[in-house]
């Protein structure tokens, strides 16, 4: 006679690193909200809308992510500060724009491009959670 045991075996637990679907960090959020208000920023010549909605998608991504800002990134370790200088650019070449509309035009997209190279510089690589 054959004794068959019966293991049962129990589904461990996921992590936030074992899910399939990992949460985004609130600073990771911000930088991605940054620079795809960046992005629309850079569409500058298309319409004024475009920078206006990129402005404040870019307002929205620096508060959110304003919580982690002391964390360094892994390229950039003052990451924040460079992303909302950058921030403060748009804002502030989208208002000069209506005025001297090259010069506006020019700070704008100066930081738009800064904010880019902010936002992936200081996004946490490898730590989505």
């Amino acid at each position: 006679m054959s004794s068959t045991s019966k293991v049962k075996t129990v589904r461990p637990r996921l992590s936030s690193t074992s899910s399939p679907v990992a949460r985004l960090s609130t600073a990771a959020t911000g930088q991605i909200l940054a620079g795809a208000g960046a992005v629309l920023c850079l569409l500058f010549t298309f319409s004024i809308v475009l920078p206006a909605v990129g402005v404040a998608l870019m307002l929205l991504g620096v508060v959110i992510a304003a919580p982690e800002a002391s964390d360094p990134g892994p390229y950039m370790v003052e990451w924040w500060a460079v992303l909302g200088f950058a921030c403060l650019a748009c804002l502030a070449g989208f208002g000069l724009g209506f005025a001297v509309e090259e010069a506006g035009n020019i700070l704008l997209a100066a930081g738009g491009v800064t904010a880019l190279v902010a936002a992936g510089l200081g996004f946490p690589a490898g730590r989505a959670g």
